[in-house]
């Protein structure tokens, strides 16, 4: 059975207006395919999108050998689903990273660790409800928020080896 790693809550990544810290949460599980098909299927934004059952829509604005641009549709922590737009970059093998700063300031950051034919994929992602929130984002308890997100990441891990080793078990049998 897969026990997912978990780490931290509230530590400050991302600088907020009101004072109050933004609230990080790490997930990691080891995946049964090799890191170039991970890379391969989180770099491709419309994938993760599939993946990450928080994001409802995404269109790509513009794409670049290193990053692209996106609109999207996301619903997190029991929040509404709102519209953003943000940027998906990549670094050639090792970490696909998102990040937006409209309507709620967040960072996903996706690691990728080699080991052999198997890839241990963390999901790091920091969230400041400020911006969408102002000054009453002080009133919301970081520790439960963390504790709706740290699922949402468990589950989005989750899908991402399920479709990854989904399709090497359909390879093998062809």
């Amino acid at each position: 059975m897969h026990t997912p790693e978990r780490r931290g809550t509230a530590r400050s990544a991302i600088g907020s207006a009101t004072g109050t810290k933004p609230i990080s949460v790490m997930r990691s599980r080891r995946i049964a395919a090799p890191a170039h098909a991970v890379y391969r299927m989180l770099a491709n934004p419309e994938c993760i999108a599939r993946a990450w059952p928080g994001i409802r829509r995404i269109d790509s604005v513009s794409h670049h050998a290193t990053h692209a641009v996106v609109r999207l549709v996301i619903a997190l922590a029991g929040f509404p689903a709102v519209p953003s737009e943000g940027v998906v970059s990549w670094d050639g093998g090792s970490e696909i990273r998102f990040s937006a700063t409209h309507p709620i300031d967040i960072t996903t950051r996706f690691s990728l660790i080699p080991d052999g034919d198997r890839t241990q994929l963390t999901m790091a992602m920091t969230i400041d409800v400020a911006p969408l929130m102002g000054p009453l984002s002080a009133f919301i308890p970081h520790e439960r928020l963390a504790g709706v997100i740290g699922p949402e990441l468990d589950t989005t891990l989750a899908q991402v080896a399920h479709t990854l080793e989904a399709d090497a078990a359909t390879m093998r049998s062809e």
